[in-house]
Protein backbone atom coordinates (compact mmCIF):
# COMPACT_ATOMS: atom_id res chain seq x y z
CA UNK A 1 0.00 0.00 0.00
CA UNK A 2 2.47 2.77 0.95
CA UNK A 3 4.66 2.00 -2.73
CA UNK A 4 1.09 2.10 -4.09
CA UNK A 5 0.61 5.72 -2.93
CA UNK A 6 4.69 6.21 -2.82
CA UNK A 7 3.62 5.89 -6.95
CA UNK A 8 0.81 8.57 -6.89
CA UNK A 9 3.68 11.17 -6.59
CA UNK A 10 5.65 12.85 -9.81
CA UNK A 11 9.17 12.30 -9.44
CA UNK A 12 9.84 16.26 -8.39
CA UNK A 13 7.41 15.37 -5.07
CA UNK A 14 9.75 12.43 -4.51
CA UNK A 15 12.83 14.31 -5.14
CA UNK A 16 11.87 17.43 -2.88
CA UNK A 17 10.41 14.71 -0.18
CA UNK A 18 14.01 13.71 0.78
CA UNK A 19 15.82 17.32 0.31
CA UNK A 20 13.05 18.29 3.37
CA UNK A 21 13.48 15.25 5.05
CA UNK A 22 17.13 15.71 5.27
CA UNK A 23 16.58 19.66 6.12
CA UNK A 24 13.74 18.93 8.88
CA UNK A 25 16.30 16.47 10.40
CA UNK A 26 19.36 18.92 10.36
CA UNK A 27 16.71 21.78 11.67
CA UNK A 28 16.33 19.89 14.77
CA UNK A 29 20.01 18.98 15.61
CA UNK A 30 21.08 23.01 14.73
CA UNK A 31 17.80 23.71 17.14
CA UNK A 32 19.33 21.35 19.60
CA UNK A 33 23.12 22.98 19.26
CA UNK A 34 21.67 26.43 19.47
CA UNK A 35 19.46 25.54 22.56
CA UNK A 36 22.41 23.66 24.75
CA UNK A 37 25.55 25.69 23.21
CA UNK A 38 25.28 27.71 21.57
CA UNK A 39 24.65 30.95 23.07
CA UNK A 40 24.75 33.55 20.92
CA UNK A 41 24.94 31.72 17.61
CA UNK A 42 22.09 32.45 15.57
CA UNK A 43 22.47 30.55 11.91
CA UNK A 44 21.67 32.85 9.07
CA UNK A 45 18.87 31.04 7.41
CA UNK A 46 16.30 32.62 5.12
CA UNK A 47 12.93 30.97 3.60
CA UNK A 48 9.80 31.98 2.39
CA UNK A 49 11.89 35.50 1.99
CA UNK A 50 11.77 35.66 5.94
CA UNK A 51 15.51 36.07 7.32
CA UNK A 52 16.68 34.51 10.90
CA UNK A 53 18.98 37.68 11.39
CA UNK A 54 15.81 39.34 11.80
CA UNK A 55 14.74 38.83 14.92
CA UNK A 56 14.14 35.20 17.12
CA UNK A 57 10.98 35.46 16.04
CA UNK A 58 11.73 34.55 12.39
CA UNK A 59 14.22 32.40 13.18
CA UNK A 60 11.57 30.09 15.26
CA UNK A 61 9.28 30.52 12.08
CA UNK A 62 11.85 29.20 9.70
CA UNK A 63 12.81 26.51 11.91
CA UNK A 64 9.17 25.24 12.49
CA UNK A 65 8.76 25.62 9.15
CA UNK A 66 11.77 23.13 8.37
CA UNK A 67 10.81 20.66 10.38
CA UNK A 68 6.97 21.22 9.23
CA UNK A 69 8.19 20.50 6.36
CA UNK A 70 10.43 17.38 7.25
CA UNK A 71 7.48 15.89 8.69
CA UNK A 72 5.01 16.00 5.64
CA UNK A 73 7.82 14.64 3.19
CA UNK A 74 8.43 12.09 5.86
CA UNK A 75 4.84 11.02 6.09
CA UNK A 76 4.27 11.65 1.98
CA UNK A 77 7.31 9.21 1.11
CA UNK A 78 6.15 6.48 3.23
CA UNK A 79 2.61 6.84 2.53
CA UNK A 80 0.87 7.81 5.01
CA UNK A 81 -2.85 7.92 5.00
CA UNK A 82 -3.65 11.98 6.74
CA UNK A 83 0.04 12.74 4.31
CA UNK A 84 -2.09 14.50 1.95
CA UNK A 85 -4.69 16.46 5.03
CA UNK A 86 -0.89 17.41 6.75
CA UNK A 87 0.28 18.55 3.28
CA UNK A 88 -2.68 21.07 2.48
CA UNK A 89 -1.75 22.71 6.11
CA UNK A 90 1.55 22.72 5.02
CA UNK A 91 0.50 24.45 1.53
CA UNK A 92 -1.71 26.94 3.78
CA UNK A 93 1.01 27.66 5.95
CA UNK A 94 3.77 28.31 3.44
CA UNK A 95 1.55 30.28 1.16
CA UNK A 96 0.63 32.23 4.05
CA UNK A 97 4.58 32.88 4.86
CA UNK A 98 5.19 34.05 1.48
CA UNK A 99 1.92 36.51 1.48
CA UNK A 100 3.18 38.15 4.36
CA UNK A 101 6.68 38.09 3.52
CA UNK A 102 5.58 39.81 0.04
CA UNK A 103 3.28 42.18 2.44
CA UNK A 104 6.01 43.13 4.70
CA UNK A 105 8.98 43.86 2.05
CA UNK A 106 6.07 46.00 0.22
CA UNK A 107 5.00 48.03 2.92
CA UNK A 108 8.74 48.61 4.14
CA UNK A 109 10.54 48.64 1.08
CA UNK A 110 8.27 49.92 -1.29
CA UNK A 111 9.16 47.03 -3.49
CA UNK A 112 6.77 44.68 -4.93
CA UNK A 113 7.86 41.11 -5.34
CA UNK A 114 6.25 37.68 -6.62
CA UNK A 115 7.54 35.28 -4.75
CA UNK A 116 8.97 31.78 -7.20
CA UNK A 117 8.29 29.66 -3.91
CA UNK A 118 4.44 30.81 -4.24
CA UNK A 119 4.21 29.49 -7.69
CA UNK A 120 5.92 26.38 -6.20
CA UNK A 121 3.47 26.02 -3.76
CA UNK A 122 0.76 26.61 -6.16
CA UNK A 123 1.96 23.42 -8.35
CA UNK A 124 2.27 21.44 -5.38
CA UNK A 125 -1.19 21.88 -4.12
CA UNK A 126 -2.46 21.13 -7.80
CA UNK A 127 -0.36 17.80 -8.02
CA UNK A 128 -1.84 17.44 -4.16
CA UNK A 129 -4.98 17.56 -4.95
CA UNK A 130 -4.70 15.24 -8.29
CA UNK A 131 -3.75 12.47 -6.35
CA UNK A 132 -5.84 13.05 -2.76
CA UNK A 133 -8.59 11.12 -3.96
CA UNK A 134 -6.74 8.09 -4.81
CA UNK A 135 -4.22 8.37 -1.68
CA UNK A 136 -6.90 8.36 0.73
CA UNK A 137 -9.63 6.05 -0.68
CA UNK A 138 -7.61 2.86 -2.28
CA UNK A 139 -7.15 0.29 0.37
CA UNK A 140 -8.23 2.12 3.19
CA UNK A 141 -9.31 -0.42 5.42
CA UNK A 142 -5.55 -0.38 6.74
CA UNK A 143 -5.66 1.17 9.74
CA UNK A 144 -1.97 1.11 11.23
CA UNK A 145 -1.10 3.68 8.14
CA UNK A 146 -3.87 6.33 9.93
CA UNK A 147 -0.69 8.43 9.96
Amino acid sequence: MKNYRRRLLPLWIKFFCWIFMVIGVLSILIMLIVSIGGIGFRPALSMYGIDSQQGNLSTLVIFITFVFNGIVAYMLWFGKRMAIRIAFINIIWTFLLCLTSMYVNYHYNSEFRIRFELICIIIFFIKIREVKFKWENKLTPDKENFL
